[in-house]
């Protein structure tokens, strides 16, 4: 099952997110990265090669794996033309004032990361960005303008306000106490990547840490047609080809 996390504005392209975390036979963590010296940017990180069967060990692809529901990138599956081909924009959010960039507003992170000018080359699979998940808690439009998560690091941390994109809260996936990759990089580029953590709360891991992952992609809207439901999870929409 995925969920819906966006709409692409000028093709009406749904943006959605697998609802449960990737689980590869024996573990359901990976790093962003194996290593925190090489060039740690999106499209050279393993992370981004074993979403898009680009990872040259074999070993490594998700796509082997019969439990990791990430079959769709095979070109004989019905979901390969249905996936659109993105070119995903990457790079990196740092400082902002006495923090770590974590601080900004769901619109402040949106500008920033829809302000990249580096691309993919044209692949199926992503993961959500920072400002997907920012927006997620978002009462109404305008709380979008909010600090809505940062917890002072001094000051006790506590959970963010809930979130639907949060997989720790459904108690369907993972072990409830990890945290998840999102596909933003850290200003400090080789070390670090961003992720949410199991409360909810944004920050950075290095990038050879181990931490969920949730693929996400573009449905094609020429390939594309949505049938039955209700698009709630008990009468969800069913996605087919045209």
């Amino acid at each position: 099952m995925y969920r819906i996390i966006g709409i692409e504005p000028e093709t009406g392209d749904l943006k959605l997110i697998k609802n449960t975390v990737i689980t590869e036979v024996s573990t359901i963590v990976f790093p962003w990265h194996s290593s925190i010296i090489d060039n740690t940017k999106w499209p050279n990180v393993d992370l981004y090669k074993r979403l898009n069967g680009l990872e040259s060990d074999y070993s490594k692809l998700f796509i082997d794996s019969t439990t990791s529901n990430v079959q769709y990138i095979k070109t004989n599956n019905t979901w390969y033309k249905m996936i659109k081909d993105t070119e995903w924009l990457y790079g990196d959010i740092g400082l902002n004032g006495s923090h770590d960039g974590t601080d900004r507003s769901a619109d402040e992170i949106y500008e920033i990361e829809n302000g990249w000018t580096d691309k993919t080359t044209p692949s199926k699979i992503g993961l959500m960005y920072l400002h997907d998940y920012y927006f997620s808690y978002a009462i109404n439009a305008s709380d979008s303008s909010n600090t809505n998560c940062y917890v002072c690091a001094n000051c006790g941390d506590s959970p963010c306000r809930p979130s639907w994109l949060n997989v720790n809260r459904s108690g369907e996936s993972g072990d409830g106490s990890r945290n998840e990759w999102v596909m933003t990089r850290h200003m400090n580029g080789f070390l670090f990547a961003r992720r949410v953590n199991w409360q909810g709360n944004p920050g950075e891991d290095h990038a050879n840490e181990k931490s969920y992952v949730r693929p996400v992609f573009y449905l094609d809207s020429s390939e594309t047609k949505l049938s039955q439901g209700k698009g709630t999870y008990d009468d969800p929409f069913v996605a087919l080809p045209v």
